[in-house]
C-alpha cells in the first residue's frame, strides 16, 4: 500500500482563523481517497465553528486512489457526499 498525505483545514477559536493540518497514512483496502473540489457550508457549521472541527460536511470531489477491495469506484470518478 502507498502512503498518502491527508490535508484538512479547521477553524481555531483560539487563533480566530483556519489552520492547516496534515497527516500521512496508508489507504486501507476498503477505502477511497478523494480530492475535495467543492464543499458546502450550511447552518449546522455555525454551531461547530468555535469547536475546532472542520467545516463543510457536504462535498464533491474526484477519486484519486482506491483500495484493493473497492470494486464499484475507480480513479477519476466524481463523487459526492452529505
Amino acid at each position: 500500500m502507498s502512503t498518502h498525505t491527508l490535508t484538512v483545514f479547521h477553524y481555531s477559536a483560539v487563533d480566530g482563523k483556519f489552520v492547516k493540518r496534515q497527516t500521512e497514512r496508508e489507504l486501507h483496502s476498503n477505502e477511497v481517497l478523494i480530492c475535495t473540489t467543492h464543499s458546502g457550508l450550511c447552518y449546522t457549521d455555525v454551531h461547530a465553528k468555535n469547536t475546532g472541527c472542520g467545516l463543510g460536511h457536504e462535498g464533491v470531489g474526484i477519486i484519486e486512489a482506491v483500495g484493493e477491495d473497492v470494486t464499484d469506484k475507480k480513479v477519476g470518478d466524481r463523487v459526492g457526499w452529505g
